[in-house]
């Protein structure tokens, strides 16, 4: 049996140029908070930043990763995923949180990923 090991934020960045996204590091005082932004768009999908440890009851503060959700979606992952929640620092109806520590399935981060991504795409929202 393989362990499962924390999605690094490298994994994150990686991912979000393989959907034709970019990101960037858009507050000047913050070079640990990155925006994911949809290609096309412009659009922000996701966001990568720093979350209290009081969000999750931890003892210290960690990355995590915020990205856009559809309401019944974020409740449905809300209910399967304990380190998914209501977005920090967000809308808690349209963003979601999702822990990077390994208990979130590195698909399952990609899926919610591309949904996201999806969300802000010009092309969808014309449709």
């Amino acid at each position: 049996m393989t362990m499962k090991t924390k999605t690094t934020v490298e994994e994150i960045l990686e991912y979000t140029e393989s959907l034709g996204g970019t990101h960037d590091n858009p507050f000047s005082d913050d070079e640990e908070t990155s925006v994911l932004r949809n290609g096309e768009s412009g659009k922000w999908f996701g966001i990568i930043l720093r979350v209290p440890a009081y969000f999750y009851g931890g003892d210290e503060a960690e990355v995590c990763l915020n990205l856009k959700c559809l309401p019944d979606v974020s409740y449905l992952l809300r209910e399967e995923y304990e380190n998914i929640r209501p977005a920090y620092h967000m809308n808690k109806e349209h963003w979601i949180t999702v822990r990077l520590d390994g208990s979130v399935p590195d698909e399952t981060i990609k899926q919610i990923m591309i949904l996201s991504y999806e969300l802000v795409d010009k092309k969808r929202r014309k449709k």
